[in-house]
């Protein structure tokens, strides 16, 4: 690609690696506007500023960690929210027993509510991490085998890495972030950019839960913002409701 860039004398912005149909897109919308400076300057077109897929809380947290604030939220509607502390150490590269036995019982309990035998949950588990996917699918298909038909399949088709996911919703989503102390570099490498979370915060239609450990990720970048606006928005939440 570099070399038809270059051919052609076409920029960056339209044939690079973080270019896409998207951008393009962008680039031809006479409506929008633009976020960052200078050469991390990006245009943003009307169907991105005026977003209309996620709600609150999803859509400030996309929104203060990837778009600096400037876009739109079209709805009114609002979902929940909540980071789940839970700590423990890695026992496979980044993979923590204790958030998968956390997970375990969250799936449990969402197939318990099901009416009739062929419906499952719209329920997504994500991760930064192989080790970690790998890890709470081996887990559930472990654990609940006996007791939920098709386990096996719904796993496969509903807990993975972030990239992976790329593209797909559900009404809701848990984001396990893996890692300890002695792992922490991964943690970081997950938050280099806010690209991998923001995926993760917007593949939610209706309800985003973080499990990790929160003392150790809530100083962290990007994982501070979304912490930040769990405890605005369930304060918020609470006052409405007293009031």
């Amino acid at each position: 690609m570099h070399d038809i860039r270059r051919a052609f004398k076409v920029s960056d912005a339209y044939i690079g690696t973080a270019a896409s149909v998207q951008t393009l897109a962008d680039f031809a919308n006479p409506v929008g506007t633009y976020k960052g400076e200078g050469e991390d300057r990006q245009r943003i077109g009307i169907p991105l500023w005026v977003h209309r897929r996620c709600i609150e809380p999803m859509f400030s947290i996309a929104n203060r960690i990837a778009y600096q604030n400037k876009m739109v939220l079209a709805g009114k509607k609002i979902g929940e929210g909540h980071w789940y502390d839970c700590t423990g150490n890695a026992v496979q590269a980044q993979y923590v027993q204790e958030q998968g036995n956390f997970i375990v019982e969250k799936i449990r309990g969402y197939f318990a509510t099901l009416n009739g035998e062929d419906s499952t949950p719209s329920v997504f588990v994500i991760t930064p991490f192989t080790a970690v996917k790998e890890g709470l699918k081996n887990l559930l298909k472990q654990q609940l085998k006996g007791e939920i038909a098709n386990i096996s399949k719904w796993v496969d088709r509903s807990i993975g890495t972030v990239h992976t996911f790329q593209g797909k919703e559900a009404d809701i989503v848990y984001f396990v972030t893996g890692t300890d102390t002695q792992t922490d570099g991964a943690a970081n490498w997950s938050c280099m950019k806010p690209n991998l979370l923001n995926v993760a915060a917007t593949r939610a239609k209706k309800e985003f839960y973080v499990v990790g450990d929160l003392a150790r990720f809530k100083s962290k970048q990007y994982y501070d913002v979304i912490q930040q606006t769990f405890e605005e928005f369930n304060e918020k939440k609470l006052h409405v409701q007293d009031t």
